[in-house]
């Protein structure tokens, strides 16, 4: 399996910025499925990295850097991606990275293991809807040739969203694969 090969602003990835590109410094989409035809045809079948639990602090649902047109979930209270994270008030003397609500106490959110780079997702209607919607992230990419997916953090998501995981991985692809640890 690879690592996670989304578009990301660091180099180990695990703080995705968007998950319909493949990250420029490994090549484009096409790269990809030429890669995949290859290692099928020696054999090989090409899982991928699935970080479904946590998202770049730069991606258009967080927005820490203010680098979107679209308000993202630190930038604005009233963001639609809101929901998609836990915000708290900070702590004292702690600088608070983000926009305060009306009440002005929710300035500071949870980062997966407590890193301010990857903010965790909220499992809700919406962010299920990103992976495991009828056009998600986690079909698109098995019904592109990938074998399935390694879960990063499996231990930190529901098993009601793990087995709607498995569920669209099963019918983008009856023999693609779900692994993970808990």
């Amino acid at each position: 399996y690879f690592n996670p090969i989304f578009a990301a602003p660091s180099n180990h990835r695990y703080d995705t910025s968007s998950y319909d590109v493949v990250d420029p410094d490994l090549g484009t989409e096409a790269d990809l499925a030429a890669l995949i035809a290859e290692a099928k045809a020696r054999g090989i079948r090409v899982v991928l990295d699935g970080v479904f639990n946590h998202v770049s602090s730069d991606s258009p649902w967080f927005d820490r850097e203010r680098r979107f047109e679209e308000a993202g979930a630190c930038e604005a209270a009233d963001s639609p991606y809101r929901a998609w994270f836990t915000f708290r008030a900070p702590k004292p003397n702690e600088p608070a990275p983000c926009a305060a609500s009306a009440s002005g106490d929710d300035t500071y959110y949870v980062g997966w293991f407590g890193f301010d780079t990857i903010p965790e997702l909220v499992e809700q209607g919406a962010v299920d809807d990103l992976f495991v919607g009828a056009d998600g992230v986690v079909g698109r990419w098995v019904k592109a040739g990938t074998a399935g997916w390694r879960l990063d953090v499996m231990d930190n998501m529901s098993r009601g969203f793990v087995r709607e995981i498995r569920k669209a991985t099963k019918a983008a692809d009856p023999d693609a694969l779900v692994l993970g640890a808990a």
